[in-house]
């Protein structure tokens, strides 16, 4: 509601925080939800900041303790990592993009913590340094050499988190698996992709493309600011290529292959119900952006498949 808590509630708050184990997890999953679809941007980003001074985020989500004051270490985040969330999160609201895409960002980076490494690249070069508002540690820009962290596969550990937690929560099933997906794929969305590219993400991630979009603009404005990268212009352009991607798909079938069942028969010598299976073959891999829906591309990949 865009309110302030006044400082003797807030007192009171943090005191009894652990009374929330007493209430449903039902009721906490309806009121964190009413949080995440309010459309005040900075009173949902007080809100987060709230349950987290109050330890009850960590009482509703003790999964997200692990990345309270948790310093990123690398040159694309200037934030600690609930912040970064915390931002993600606000900068979902002040779009008015979907509740589900807000509830993936809560949940988006909670698996870093347990995965961050250090490899043989991990110093950071000079050029680095420039990157407005980058320093590693809160007392001033770094002095010599500067070691930088790697999150991989952060984004599976994150989406085997979330599981859990919208398990626990008690949401719907849809709810859990188009959310989970969201968080497993939110680094998926290209900033500059192909069409094969984008055939391929549309169809791995069905009717949920849009808010992974979100998810993906979102993130990335709580990184580490760059003058160049336009939000809008970006998201107007991915969401306009992959609508119409998304439309093609939708209706392509088999019959609108660039090649007839017939030279399937004269070039591979499939008979009967086979030609029909290849047939379905060739769609999937035109659909899913392996080959393109030419003829001659067709052939070649079916001969490498032949090969293979």
């Amino acid at each position: 509601l865009d309110f302030f808590v006044e400082e003797e509630t807030a007192l009171a708050v943090r005191e009894n925080a652990h009374l929330i184990e007493t209430v449903a997890l039902e009721r906490v999953q309806i009121e964190l939800m009413g949080l995440l679809a309010a459309p005040h941007p900075d009173g949902v980003l007080r809100a987060l900041r709230f349950l987290r001074d109050s330890t009850l985020l960590e009482q509703i989500l003790p999964e997200f303790k692990a990345t309270f004051g948790f310093e990123q270490q690398n040159p694309y985040h200037h934030l600690t990592l609930e912040e970064h969330i915390f931002a993600a999160v606000r900068y979902a609201v002040e779009q008015g993009f979907d509740p589900l895409s807000r509830l993936a960002l809560l949940l988006h980076d909670l698996g870093k913590p347990d995965t961050q490494s250090f490899g043989e690249d991990g110093v950071l070069d000079k050029a680095a340094l420039s990157w407005p508002n980058f320093s590693t540690s809160r007392a001033g820009p770094p002095i010599g050499p500067v070691r930088v962290a790697h999150y991989y596969k952060h984004e599976e550990v994150g989406a085997e988190l979330a599981a859990v937690i919208l398990e626990r929560l008690k949401f719907p099933l849809e709810v859990q698996k188009s959310v989970v997906k969201l968080v497993r794929q939110h680094m998926r969305p290209p900033l500059d992709s192909s069409t094969r590219v984008l055939r391929r993400f549309i169809n791995d991630l069905g009717p949920d493309w849009e808010r992974a979009l979100e998810v993906r603009v979102s993130d990335r404005m709580a990184h580490t600011f760059e003058p160049n990268f336009d939000a809008q212009s970006w998201l107007d352009s991915a969401r306009a290529r992959a609508l119409e991607v998304s439309n093609e798909l939708e209706h392509f079938d088999e019959r609108q292959l660039a090649i007839s069942g017939l030279e399937l028969t004269q070039l591979f010598g499939v008979q009967g119900s086979a030609i029909g299976n290849l047939k379905k073959r060739i769609a999937r891999a035109v659909v899913e952006g392996e080959v393109s829906n030419e003829r001659e591309g067709i052939l070649r990949w079916l001969e490498a498949q032949e090969r293979g």
